[in-house]
């Protein structure tokens, strides 16, 4: 796809109308984009050429699929603020009188490029799907489009019930392809959250790999190796690592990796504390400093991601993880959980930070885990509630009427 989208963009002066030279230029991005191996600055050049033909074009379609052009190759490379600016102009061509097809690829680009932002991403994708879908136009798109995004944004919030009714309008699509490996992808991820591990690794197919194409690799493997550790699989963790780490990327790209990484060293911290398992203690450890050496190395273009967790929360995780194998660090647990993004890594960080508390701050920490209660209660987490009720049952502290 790669091959013939450069050749078409090669003969980008011969196309005879701008509806076509504009079609030329969004094919070559989402090659670009689909394709892991390819230096995302290739995508410069389809900027640039982009910028020159909103200079001579009035046509409002073209002037949008011109200004996505632009912000998606400005925001791959990292230049966030003038790709975002670049965006909003695009958003703002939006409206009802819009062609339903036209308008989704505008919102679902958007979406994308507001996640590599580090802070905007908490709350832009979330304004935008929602808003689209209260429009006239997101009332004609949500049936396909608007349902890939839904999903992903009540899990961001916390809202894993809404999530699982969401999946349920995916699956009544026609699951081949797109269809079947963002359904599968979803399934897991709230089957996950809502602690159903069989459901979410049958849906990964952790017992029976599937082939998953490029595109997929970097939510894939890091919710693949999240559930395995859950289940306390050392060595399907291992066989998921080996098989993500052994993808070859393009260097940007290189630190998404540490998604599988994290939930390594948090099935090895398990082992050492939970089963005395020294070999777990060094693993944990050992795997923690090459995150760190592969996050100096690949220093990623933006602070954003378009994965659940950064490569730098990642880090974070990890950090706190490992300070479980001495007593646990209330600072470092608060740390990552300031830091996450999304309701499930935010809660699980809390769960831990109480846990550290109790050494220390029996109040604190008696206060936090009545609060994680109601929210794990409220979120449908049950095993994030198991967790809590656990922690809280073992120090003596009564939860309420719902403990």
């Amino acid at each position: 796809a790669l091959l013939w989208g450069r050749e078409a963009y090669n003969s980008y002066e011969s196309a005879s109308d701008d509806y076509t030279r504009v079609q030329v230029l969004q094919d070559l991005q989402l090659c670009l984009f689909m394709s892991v191996e390819s230096d995302p600055v290739e995508m410069l050049g389809p900027v640039q050429t982009a910028a020159k033909a909103l200079q001579t074009t009035t046509d409002r379609h073209v002037r949008l699929l011109l200004g996505e052009v632009v912000a998606d190759g400005l925001c791959w490379n990292g230049q966030l603020e003038e790709g975002l600016s670049a965006q909003q102009q695009v958003l703002d061509l939006v409206d009802g009188d819009l062609d339903a097809i036209t308008a989704s690829h505008a919102v679902g680009h958007a979406v994308y490029n507001y996640m590599l932002h580090p802070t905007l991403r908490r709350s832009e994708p979330a304004r935008i799907v929602t808003e689209w879908a209260e429009s006239d136009v997101g009332d004609i798109q949500l049936p396909s489009q608007a349902q890939d995004w839904m999903p992903w944004i009540q899990l961001q919030l916390g809202n894993f019930i809404e999530a699982a009714d969401t999946l349920t309008l995916l699956g009544e699509r026609r699951l081949e392809g797109y269809n079947r490996t963002i359904y599968r992808i979803v399934k897991a991820t709230v089957a996950w959250m809502q602690g159903d591990l069989r459901d979410a690794a049958g849906a990964l197919g952790l017992e029976t790999p599937e082939s998953i194409d490029q595109r997929w690799w970097h939510v894939y493997y890091p919710l693949a190796a999240e559930v395995a550790a859950d289940l306390r699989r050392l060595p399907t963790i291992e066989r998921i690592v080996d098989a993500y780490l052994g993808r070859k990327v393009h260097p940007t790209g290189e630190s998404a990796k540490l998604g599988v990484l994290m939930p390594k060293v948090r099935a090895h911290v398990n082992a050492a504390v939970n089963a005395g398992s020294p070999d777990g203690a060094i693993a944990a450890r050992g795997t923690l400093e090459a995150m760190r050496r592969m996050l100096d190395q690949y220093p990623p273009p933006f602070g954003g991601a378009t994965a659940m967790m950064t490569p730098s929360q990642n880090v974070l995780f990890a950090e706190a993880e490992v300070s479980r194998l001495d007593g646990s660090s209330p600072d470092l647990w608060e740390r990552a959980a300031e830091s996450a993004d999304y309701a499930y890594y935010e809660t699980y960080a809390r769960w831990r930070q109480a846990e550290a508390l109790l050494v220390t701050d029996t109040d604190a920490a008696s206060m936090l885990l009545r609060e994680l209660s109601t929210r794990t209660t409220r979120m449908g987490a049950s095993a994030l509630r198991r967790n809590v009720v656990r922690t809280a049952n073992g120090a003596g502290i009564a939860l309420g009427s719902r403990g």
